[in-house]
């Protein structure tokens, strides 16, 4: 079966010719190439910068609840803080799928570097290192929306789209 799927892929390299060959290796070399710096921006984004903004905020809405429940006592001020409560449950359901997908996404980046064969690795990049890019953005852009501005460590947004 091996065999005759080598000998497929060599039959039809044969037929597209050598100048498509080296533009299909080329490519794929070029997309691992660009892959891997991206996963590694996001990577260090979602650990280094991301992270740490959202939980500091995190603590500011926790101790808003602390202070609500200290002051009104335990039902008033969680009655008080439902908002900040539900707040800190979301934005921790962002931050913790981000985390996951970020890890997912360097081990799979691991695994991948390991491939000796160009394509294949390339291939890899693809299927599995690209895979989590949309996870991690959606999670990354759902707490933009949600941490405060002034702790958040990137331009918002909405901010790029009305600077001139």
């Amino acid at each position: 079966m091996a065999n005759q799927h080598a000998t497929e892929k060599a039959t039809l390299l044969w037929t597209i010719g050598p100048a498509a060959v080296f533009l299909t290796l080329l490519f794929v070399s070029a997309n691992h190439n660009t892959i891997a710096p991206k996963s590694r921006l996001m990577g260090d984004l979602t650990q280094n910068h991301f992270i740490p903004a959202v939980v500091e905020y995190q603590n500011k809405l926790i101790q808003n609840v602390q202070g609500l429940i200290s002051i009104l006592g335990d039902k008033a001020g969680k009655e008080a803080a439902k908002a900040q409560i539900q707040l800190v449950q979301e934005i921790s359901m962002h931050m913790n799928k981000m985390k996951d997908a970020s890890d997912a996404m360097l081990q799979q980046r691991k695994l991948a570097n390991k491939i000796e064969d160009a394509e294949k690795k390339a291939l890899a990049y693809c299927d599995k290192v690209k895979s989590q890019f949309d996870e991690i953005r959606y999670h990354a852009d759902k707490l933009e929306l949600l941490v405060e501005d002034e702790l958040w460590p990137l331009p918002k947004f909405r901010e790029l789209l009305f600077t001139r």
